[in-house]
């Protein structure tokens, strides 16, 4: 049985915005149903058509989760248990989850090359985080152009709680601080406390 998605679901799993999916139907460059409400929606055929995906009968998916350190386990934990939920209620195929205890500043986190086999390997054609900064907190533009260049695209389940530019700009002045002085000090020691105590 097809299965059908909202719009801003598609939009969502496409990488596209939900005005370009409403142009795209006006153009006739993808196919809709209307719900007796009249409302739109996409069949999983159309979305991977479009994403160029064939041979398999649903969406396959890598969970990724992560905290910046062991005391945040706990929400390590949650984030995979929602996006675990997301997929079941999409009936998405759970290839790998994957876990990293790191900061998002760094590039070679053990679970985030993981990630770039799976999407190398075309064993996969979603990534489901549940906020963009679990990903990178830089250049996630970046990886996002390099999954889709192997047609995997990125679900990212919740929006970011709405900040100020200087709210922005302190998290990430703090998150550069407490990466290049973990590591001159251990991200343990007494003076990194100390530090991110003076500066919050």
């Amino acid at each position: 049985m097809e299965q059908y998605y909202r719009l801003s679901e598609a939009a969502k799993l496409i990488g596209v915005s939900v005005d370009t999916l409403r142009k795209w139907d006006r153009l006739g460059r993808i196919k809709t149903t209307r719900t007796p409400g009249g409302h739109r929606r996409i069949p999983l055929s159309e979305i991977k058509r479009i994403l160029n995906i064939q041979d398999i009968q649903t969406l396959r998916c890598a969970i990724y989760a992560r905290v910046s350190s062991h005391t945040r386990e706990e929400d390590l934990e949650r984030q995979i248990i929602t996006l675990k939920e997301l997929a079941r209620k999409n009936g998405w195929i759970v290839v790998k989850t994957i876990k990293d205890i790191s900061s998002g500043l760094k590039e070679r986190r053990r679970g985030l090359r993981q990630l770039y086999k799976l999407v190398k390997s075309k064993a996969i054609d979603l990534v489901l985080i549940t906020y963009k900064d679990r990903l990178t907190r830089f250049g996630f533009s970046y990886i996002e152009e390099f999954f889709k260049s192997h047609n995997v695209q990125i679900f990212i389940a919740f929006e970011n709680p709405e900040k100020t530019e200087l709210q922005e700009l302190v998290e990430d002045f703090i998150a550069i601080i407490t990466s290049f002085a973990g590591g001159i000090y251990g991200r343990r020691s007494k003076k990194i406390k100390k530090l991110l105590e003076e500066l919050s």
